[in-house]
């Protein structure tokens, strides 16, 4: 028993973490440094425009689409909580609003988040993002706009349940 379960273990290979690491790298060249940090910009102030009344904790996200736009959004809290809206599914939202998923389903190319914590999205927010996307970069940004870091989709969420899965 013990035996099928340690052969049902899962871990990203050493082969798949250097070909994710080299998709980064990748889109980070052909984004170029000037789009990345006017992401981070969009980022930063739509993350000013939060409404957070109960947490305090303001999230900022903009999306680049694969056509090149950008559509931000903010998390906007809800006294129940479960109606809060988290940043990235407003930016994706927005996008979608505005005529982002018109053309194609899978329109995102990168999303930039800006918060005062040392994290990345989360797993509802992946879960929105995959919707959208084979893979894209993440770029996380404090509230200045400094970047922490640069990821992607598949290095946060490599085990995703994605459409797919649905046959679409």
């Amino acid at each position: 028993m013990v035996k099928r379960l340690i052969n049902a273990i899962w871990v990203p290979s050493p082969d798949d973490l250097i070909k994710e690491r080299k998709f980064i790298e990748s889109e980070i060249n052909k984004l170029s440094e000037s789009t990345i940090k006017n992401l981070v910009k969009a980022a930063v102030k739509h993350r000013d425009c939060a409404y957070v009344p109960y947490s305090h904790y303001k999230v900022g996200a903009a999306l680049l689409t694969k056509d090149k736009k950008i559509f931000g959004g903010c998390n906007s809290e809800n006294a129940g909580y479960s109606p809060t809206n988290h940043a990235v599914g407003t930016a994706i939202a927005t996008a979608i609003s505005e005529g982002g998923a018109k053309k194609q389903r899978r329109f995102i190319k990168a999303i930039a988040i800006s918060h005062g914590g040392d994290t990345g999205p989360c797993g509802e927010c992946l879960q929105r993002i995959v919707e959208h996307t084979d893979n894209c970069l993440i770029i996380v940004a404090d509230p200045n706009g400094k970047i922490r870091r640069i990821t992607s989709l598949l290095a946060c969420l490599p085990y995703n349940f994605n459409p797919s899965h649905l046959g679409k």
